[in-house]
């Protein structure tokens, strides 16, 4: 956007707001808090309402088990909540790289609260008695390559979404989140297509290690057994 925010982990609140399902908001509402709207409000055939909004069950149209689940250390909670996962069609990656960051970043300490809350960004470059760093911030992103939606509208050109996914990456490890990625399925996906794709998740990753890809299930297990091999000596609460 021309703020700039969405290449941020600035949290949502005055002129910054989770935006609804088309882009837009209805204000007033729970994404909202300004005046009231004239218009695309749903009263009359001649003025049909145009905003999508989230709701205290969640997104409207988005089953509940799709729905962010915070930070957890709960296995049976995050199997359960996977298990749920319904698929759509389509691929907002750059959206959901955003929202890896957030889940991360200790500005969002107002949204994710308790178990859940980020630790600080200062703690990635402060170390223990032992030498090692006190925290590490550790992303995985797994996808299918083909970026074609962002803030709800699909059928985006890939390259200008994966662009704008890859500067978020870029930010997120500049604030010293490491980041893995994983390809599932690329060769699903057009020549062309496949090239933008490999170039995005390996520019995401921190290094070409960082980088894996998956044709099957099989390799898809390996792919991550591999991540948390890496990653054995981090404890995931925050």
């Amino acid at each position: 956007d021309a703020t700039g925010y969405d290449y941020t982990d600035r949290a949502p609140g005055t002129d910054h707001w989770l935006n609804a399902h088309d882009g837009g908001r209805m204000t007033r509402s729970w994404d909202s808090s300004d005046a009231a709207p004239a218009n695309k409000i749903g009263l009359s055939a001649a003025d049909p309402a145009e905003h999508w909004n989230f709701s205290p069950d969640g997104c409207a149209d988005i089953a509940s088990p799709n729905e962010v689940m915070a930070l957890s250390a709960d296995k049976l909670a995050l199997k359960a909540r996977l298990d749920g996962l319904e698929a759509f069609g389509s691929t907002a990656g750059a959206l959901a790289t955003a929202w890896s960051w957030y889940m991360l970043s200790p500005n969002w300490n107002g949204i994710w609260t308790g178990t859940s809350t980020p630790g600080p960004y200062s703690d990635l470059t402060a170390t223990q008695a032992n030498g090692s760093v006190k925290l590490r911030k550790v992303a995985v992103l797994m996808t299918d390559g083909g970026y074609n939606t962002v803030r709800g509208w699909k059928d985006q050109d890939q390259q200008t979404v994966s662009d704008y996914a890859t500067q978020l990456c870029t930010n997120m490890k500049a604030q010293g989140i490491e980041i893995y990625t994983v390809g599932f399925g690329l060769n699903q996906l057009g020549s062309a297509e496949q090239t933008i794709a490999r170039a995005t998740l390996k520019a995401c990753g921190n290094d070409v290690s960082h980088f894996y890809e998956s044709l099957t299930p099989a390799d898809l297990q390996v792919a991550f057994n591999n991540i948390a091999l890496k990653l054995s000596t981090l404890y995931l609460t925050q």
